[in-house]
């Protein structure tokens, strides 16, 4: 029988998700403190790809928020977070809350402590309000993540969104943050043969991990 192109992508999905299931049931609850997670529905794929419950699980206290104001935002990356997960519209220079306002790399002041990851298009880049990536990592943040040109998913679980909790799940495991992101899009890659603009990929810090 001669298997169709969809359903060949059809089970390496199915593929991807066992063992999600298998490499995710081994991760060990090791990590403290606070972290934030956000999702802006503008994008119009679903929820956040169940990122929270993955650091709920490692051991933070979650603060998860769908469609944060920009003073919300603001607030929780100024509070005293460990790691924040941000998936929405971005451009250089900046990042969106639902609705369209704008949260400006110059009006942040501070940032969480060990991973800032931004999946949100061109935030890596610098606009006329200067560098998301730069601005925390000035701050002192130990590692981000951000992108360089467009990012992309057709439901929360394809695309950027799957390669966004693969990631999570690695670094789960122990993984640093470098290897956990790159292992992920090899993964997805390996099922879609398509990066979904990960390849524009900037990470800073590595090497740290976040358990």
């Amino acid at each position: 029988m001669k298997i169709s192109k969809k359903m060949k992508l059809a089970i390496g999905i199915l593929c991807v998700f066992m063992a999600i299931h298998l490499f995710y049931s081994e991760s060990v609850n090791a990590a403290s403190g606070s972290a934030y997670v956000a999702f802006n529905t503008d994008l119009g794929i679903g929820n956040s790809p169940s990122i929270n419950t993955i650091l709920d699980n490692m051991g933070y206290s979650v603060n998860y928020q769908m469609n944060p104001s920009v003073s919300d935002m603001r607030t929780y990356l100024s509070s005293p977070q460990k790691v924040a997960y941000i998936h929405t519209h971005g451009n250089a220079g900046y990042i969106t809350a639902n609705g369209g306002s704008c949260l400006y790399a110059d009006t942040i002041t501070s940032g969480p402590s060990k991973l800032v990851y931004l999946s949100a298009c061109y935030s890596a880049n610098t606009g006329s309000r200067g560098n998301l990536r730069t601005k925390f990592q000035n701050l002192g943040t130990d590692a981000s993540v951000t992108f360089s040109s467009t990012i992309s998913a057709y439901t929360e679980n394809d695309g950027i969104n799957l390669i966004d909790k693969l990631a999570f799940i690695y670094m789960s495991n122990g993984y640093s943050v470098g290897d956990a992101f790159v292992t992920a899009r090899a993964t997805v890659y390996s099922s879609a043969s398509s990066f979904y603009g990960s390849d524009s990929v900037v990470i800073t810090g590595y090497s740290q991990t976040i358990n």
